[in-house]
């Protein structure tokens, strides 16, 4: 009703509309669009458009050119040509340019667009205007053009979605309910009543262009959808009606001819993407309207054999034959104006799922009344069995009371008993606990002290492991370098005694002066070596030394000035404090930092300003770190890290006796440290110094 009144109201302003607006159209070909424009003007037969549209029945080569002109009033407000029925045709709109020199595409039916619109359209800018159209349709087709302001367009637009988009909804409920009647009651009935209702929905969705506001389908994609949704909605049907109709009032026939229209709906399901639109029509036309007659009467046969629940049914089928049967047969004799009313065939779709329902309810209420006698009887014999079973508990109750009381007074008895064992248990319980406690206190204090034990002798072994290796190196060491001295006094030593013996007088005495001054020059370099060994020995001899809190800044400066006084070069220094105190002992530190420092200014390049770092941080949670950085010589870390903690290792033309290192090395070591040294030829050196955390 309310589709019908807003189709009244829009007429009436078509009338009034047209009635200020010109507008005619003519077909042409596709040859005479290659021809100049002066002669195709000249040689066309201009007709005006009907109200109704133009009937161009089935298209030759499914395909056909339209010119269309018009002449509008003066208007500030913007006007729109649009054509309607063509949401499974492709239309190609072009307006032409102002200069009249070349058509302008406007619309393309198979492209999607970013505006959301269900009639091809196209604006008209001038009071007069010219368009072309292509349209290619495989069915009869009615094509009924608007010229109308752009507001009724979208006023007309939004009546034909409401229309459709009412069905769709109506059909989308149905569906809801078939889902949770098929949830509920577990039939196949309402599964084949899903299925039906899922490509009927489908196809009224596709055939109004609804699902065209949303998704970007292609029309020969919608097409094979809707060819698609068709074979289910047979399949849903067919299965629907064998559901419902007892197969000992069928005939055999009748039978043979249900399954041949199954077959019918697997066809459409799956040859859609196989054939052509076209042949799909053809041959789902010339089956439709006889299979339907044949399951109207088989659902008539059943009815008149007691059915009461097929009226409904039938009445539906009926409607949805008489309606087909008109679509398909106007529709294969060529006749497009009835084909074209595309709201006859939603009607009879829409009937017919409606009978549908209700022969499913009438049918569902009569499930439900014999689900109600049969859960009455069922209910009456639980009654009288729970009446029997009753009566004998009773007599068995009053039996078990008395057994019952007997057994409670002997078990009191038992309790008292139970109760004082249990006391004594706990008590004995409670001393055995404090026994298992004691025991495994000891055991953990043992465990502690074994734990304990076994990491000092580890620890005393590995100690004791490094100063042998220590010590072997070192005696290697000296017995190396005071092997030179010692040879080279002896030497001297029987040197002498030759000269005393060959020469005599001052020149003799001038020669043993210098011997004995080599000799004394190896004497000290001899004392030397076993100072140094005094010295590391007192440091191993020492063991724990004492620590405390030093200054680093104090302390740092204190060593740079003591080493200014030595190499007066001219450098730049820079330090970083993070932290200014660390845990060691100041002696040992000051010795290690001028021993590092010494190497910096000796072994500084002499291309370049000498340029020293000192940095102080904690480096983790258990050490803190000094680095010394510098620019100077450098060494390759990497080829001589495994000498440079040893002994008497030189690593430079200029070098000392190679012990210093070897001394800070043992300092550090002995307050419980260690030193780090990175670098490379040419780029400086930066030593890293690791000194525990006070705790």
């Amino acid at each position: 009703m309310l589709f019908l009144l807003l189709c009244g109201c829009q007429k009436k302003q078509n009338i009034t509309t047209r009635a200020q607006v010109e507008v005619h159209y003519v077909v042409v070909s596709a040859d005479s669009l290659r021809s100049s424009e002066a002669v195709a003007q000249a040689t066309l037969p201009w007709k005006p458009l009907p109200t109704k549209g133009i009937n161009l029945g089935i298209l030759h080569n499914k395909e056909l050119w339209l010119k269309i002109a018009v002449s509008l009033p003066e208007s500030e407000e913007s006007w729109g040509i649009a054509i309607g029925n063509a949401f499974l045709d492709e239309v190609l709109f072009f307006k032409e340019d102002r200069l009249h020199r070349r058509w302008q595409p406007c619309w393309d039916s198979s492209a999607w667009r970013s505006y959301v619109s269900l009639f091809p359209q196209c604006v008209i800018q001038e009071p007069t205007a010219r368009f072309l159209v292509n349209v290619r349709s495989e069915t009869p087709l009615i094509v009924p053009f608007y010229c109308l302001p752009m507001r009724e367009l979208s006023k007309k637009e939004s009546t034909y979605f409401l229309f459709y988009g009412f069905f769709v909804g109506f059909v989308a409920l149905l569906l809801l309910m078939a889902c949770w009647a098929w949830w509920y009651l577990k039939e196949r009935i309402y599964f084949y009543f899903v299925i039906l209702l899922l490509g009927a929905g489908a196809a009224l969705t596709l055939s109004g262009g609804v699902l065209f506001w949303w998704l970007p389908f292609s029309w020969t994609s919608a097409k094979l959808l809707l060819n698609t949704a068709i074979g289910v909605w047979v399949i849903g049907a067919v299965g629907l009606v064998r559901a419902f109709l007892p197969r000992e009032h069928l005939p055999r026939w009748v039978s043979i001819c249900f399954k041949a229209y199954w077959g019918v709906g697997w066809f459409f399901l799956w040859a859609s993407w196989l054939f052509l639109s076209s042949q799909l029509a053809f041959i789902g036309g010339s089956l439709a309207v006889p299979m339907n007659i044949i399951i109207t009467y088989a659902i008539w046969l059943s009815w008149r054999r007691g059915e009461r629940v097929l009226l409904f049914l039938m009445i539906g089928w009926g409607v949805y034959t008489l309606c087909i049967s008109l679509y398909v047969v106007t529709a294969m004799m060529g006749n497009g104006w009835f084909f074209a009313q595309h709201p006859w065939a939603v009607v009879s779709l829409i009937l017919q799922s409606l009978f549908f329902v209700l022969a499913l309810f009438h049918r569902y209420s009569l499930w439900q009344t014999a689900h109600m006698r049969e859960r009455l009887t069922v209910e009456e014999e639980k009654a009288r069995m729970y009446q029997d079973i009753s009566n004998h508990l009773q007599k068995e109750l009053k039996e078990k009371l008395a057994s019952i009381k007997q057994q409670k007074e002997e078990i009191e008895m038992q309790n008292e008993e139970l109760l004082q064992q249990s006391t004594q248990l706990l008590e004995q319980r409670e001393h055995i606990e404090k026994q298992l406690h004691e025991i495994k206190r000891l055991n953990a204090e043992l465990e502690q002290r074994v734990a304990a034990r076994t990491t000092e002798l580890q620890a005393s072994n590995e100690r004791l492991l490094r100063y042998a290796r220590q010590v072997e190196d070192y005696a290697f060491a000296l017995a190396h370098n005071l092997r030179a001295p010692l040879a080279r006094i002896m030497g001297l030593a029987q040197l002498i005694e030759m000269k005393s013996e060959e020469q005599g007088g001052a020149a003799a005495d001038v020669s043993v002066d210098t011997l004995i001054q080599s000799i004394v020059k190896s004497a000290y370099e001899a004392d030397e070596v076993l100072h140094d060994l005094n010295e590391i020995v007192a440091i191993r001899a020492q063991g724990i030394v004492n620590m405390q809190l030093v200054s680093m800044p104090e302390l740092v400066h204190e060593v740079i000035q003591y080493l200014q006084t030595i190499y007066r070069v001219p450098f730049s220094f820079k330090e970083d404090y993070r932290t200014s105190l660390v845990f060691a002992n100041r002696g040992y530190l000051r010795e290690v930092l001028i021993s590092i420092l010494d190497n910096s200014f000796r072994f500084r390049n002499s291309a370049r300003e000498l340029h020293i770092v000192v940095r102080v941080f904690q480096s983790s949670t258990e050490y803190y770190a000094i680095e010394i950085e510098d620019n100077g010589l450098g060494l390759d870390v990497a080829t001589f890290r495994a000498k440079l903690f040893h002994p008497y290792q030189v690593f430079h033309a200029q070098s000392g006796r190679g012990i210093g290192l070897y001394v800070a090395y043992v300092k550090v070591e002995a307050m419980g440290g260690s030193i780090e040294i990175d670098g490379k030829p040419n780029e400086g050196l930066r030593v890293r110094i690791l000194l525990p955390i006070k705790k």
